[in-house]
């Protein structure tokens, strides 16, 4: 059973979501284009990376609780989270703006969004002998540039922080076990050795690039398909 756990906990994560799609004041279902263009496009290039740090050596896969089958080096699992744990985070982004309407908060930090990005970049060449630390910040240097390019107020908006406050309670969950069964080994010279509770703090921005991206590219399916933004 113990084998299924890696299919199990972003299955049981996707359930209640995608119960609710169906919401009358939420109606996820009818962004669902968006959702699978969002995953499509932003999954398949964190799928690739996934897949080429495995060849590097920078962590691996615990067949005791994500099996043997494997395509492109991947668990079924992996395939799994970057389909499902989207759909829950970006119901959660149409929960927020459904029942709190969309307001800016911080208004100031959309114009150091890409201040931030030049400094993150300054670390990732800092930490560039460190695979996973260095490319944890690449991703999030560069969701923070696009940001600052197509969504300038989103960061400081009551939407985003809706968004990735919940995500992250979220993840604190779903990765807490990942990473306490283990369902991955870390290679120690791929990363900080800092961790939160069971979790690598690279775990943490890989987190928010991965949901920032794809809430980008949500955002711009919405308008290319007119639906409400």
């Amino acid at each position: 059973m113990k084998k299924w756990a890696y299919v199990l906990i972003p299955s049981l994560a996707v359930l209640v979501p995608l119960i609710l799609s169906f919401d009358e004041k939420v109606g996820f279902y009818q962004f669902f284009i968006p959702y699978l263009i969002s995953t499509t496009l932003v999954g398949l290039l964190y799928l690739i990376w996934d897949a080429l740090v495995v060849i590097k050596g920078h962590w691996k896969f615990n067949d005791d609780f994500v099996g043997t089958w494997r395509f492109f080096h991947l668990p079924l699992g992996e395939y799994l989270f970057f389909f499902f744990i989207p759909y829950s985070c970006l119901f959660l982004y149409e929960v927020g703006r459904a029942y709190f309407g969309s307001f800016i908060v911080f208004p100031w930090i959309g114009m150091i969004s890409q201040i931030i990005s030049i400094i993150i970049l300054g670390l990732a060449f800092i930490y560039r002998k460190k695979g996973y630390s260095f490319l944890a910040l690449v991703s999030v240097a560069l969701f923070f540039q696009l940001q600052g390019i197509f969504f300038p107020e989103l960061l400081g908006s009551f939407d985003f922080l809706f968004f990735i406050g919940f995500s992250t309670l979220g993840f604190l969950l779903v990765d807490g076990i990942y990473t306490s069964l283990p369902t991955i080994f870390y290679n120690p010279q791929s990363y900080w050795n800092i961790r939160i509770f069971s979790i690598p703090l690279e775990d943490f921005l890989y987190n928010l690039s991965h949901l920032g991206l794809i809430l980008i590219v949500y955002l711009l399916a919405k308008s290319w398909f007119r639906l409400a933004a």
